[in-house]
């Protein structure tokens, strides 16, 4: 349920649900080699992969939502999941590929052991009270954890290598229908996916720090200097891309090449929103984020748009859209932004109009 909830806009009820599923799991006992050592063979897997899958899902939406995880790291200590003897193929599957979709799990888990990672080093595992990094603080946290994944990457099984467009391009035709090559082919895009994930998350302090350095005029140029030497590989998603964008238009952050690449790039959230418009149609919550990226889009062919003027008027443009009313863009059934932390007069308020209960408290800004 905390997995299906996840992939829906009810973020409060996959938050509970998942807080729900972690107590269970560890009143179970499913994280201790111990307590399952009393099972049979097929109990003691189905057990562990029960406790693996809460762990990928804690990490998800630890990233997602913003918020401390509830697993820590130190808690999963359970040998990853095997493909064993005892267990039959279904009319389904076919051996070959239920081997691989075990690797294809233990491939999220160890990159998502990344994922928690950089959650640590760079963001404080969302609690919000350390002090922000110093440039190359953050510098050699990045260096360092894309070490880390390219280790990773260098661990994959043959099938379940990372691909480019170039490689999905030349993909046979044939790979269309339900096969071993076909299931390797979708694994491997998605570990794909989720692996650029996590490098937009992994540089995205970066772009924060030039942001930063793009409000002060007495910026610090060695901090300046150390970020230009590694600012190309910052800029992979759209809203990404379009920060990127907003930073080189002060000439004095960037260097030659730097401009260039921006001017490559501004293509691509036009893109993003192209391809949001074709995705689950009527869901608020993408609805809500190809207009907000519409709305971000419009700065880089504005040379005079104010993108600090922009932010505040985002939710007063979403209810004026068109002829789709204001309860199109909200993510809640009572009409609340669930994009970041309740106070307790947010929730005396809602209580009082809608006599709700105090579990509909919402979630934090996503990463």
């Amino acid at each position: 349920m905390g997995q299906y909830l996840q992939g829906t806009q009810k973020s409060v009820q996959a938050w509970t649900v998942h807080g729900l599923a972690v107590k269970a799991a560890l009143q179970l006992g499913l994280q201790s080699r111990n307590a399952s050592k009393s099972f049979p063979p097929l109990e003691q897997e189905t057990r562990k992969r029960i406790w693996y899958g809460c762990v990928v899902l804690d990490r998800t939406l630890s990233m997602t939502f913003g918020r401390p995880s509830s697993i820590p790291d130190y808690y999963v200590r359970l040998e990853l999941p095997s493909k064993r003897d005892f267990e039959r193929s279904s009319a389904f599957v076919d051996d070959e590929t239920s081997y691989l979709s075990v690797s294809f799990f233990n491939s999220t888990i160890t990159l998502y052991k990344q994922l928690w990672n950089i959650l640590d080093l760079l963001y404080g595992q969302n609690i919000g009270c350390d002090t922000p990094l110093s440039v190359s603080e953050t510098v050699a946290h990045i260096f360092s954890m894309e070490q880390h994944l390219f280790t990773w990457e260098r661990s994959l099984h043959p099938s379940l290598q990372l691909v480019s467009t170039t490689i999905l391009n030349g993909m046979p035709l044939d790979q269309t229908s339900p096969s071993p090559q076909y299931f390797s082919w979708k694994f491997r895009v998605i570990l794909t996916l989720r692996y650029l994930n996590l490098r937009v998350l992994l540089h995205r302090p970066v772009l924060v720090k030039f942001i930063a350095a793009s409000r002060y005029p007495d910026r610090d140029q060695q901090d300046l200097k150390i970020l230009q030497q590694i600012g190309m590989n910052t800029f992979n998603a759209a809203v990404v891309l379009i920060g990127a964008v907003w930073v080189y238009r002060d000439t004095a952050l960037c260097n030659a090449s730097m401009t260039a690449q921006a001017k490559k790039v501004q293509q691509y959230p036009a893109r993003a929103v192209m391809a949001l418009s074709k995705l689950d149609d009527g869901n608020r919550l993408i609805d809500r984020c190809r207009y907000s990226l519409e709305q971000f889009n419009k700065i880089l062919v504005d040379p005079e748009a104010d993108l600090e003027g922009l932010m505040p008027t985002l939710p007063a443009l979403a209810s004026a859209r068109g002829s789709n009313p204001a309860a199109d863009f909200s993510l809640s059934p009572i009409g609340m932004e669930l994009g970041e932390f309740m106070m307790d007069d947010d929730l005396v308020a809602m209580i009082d109009k809608h006599g709700l209960l105090p579990h509909d408290a919402g979630s934090a800004y996503p990463l």
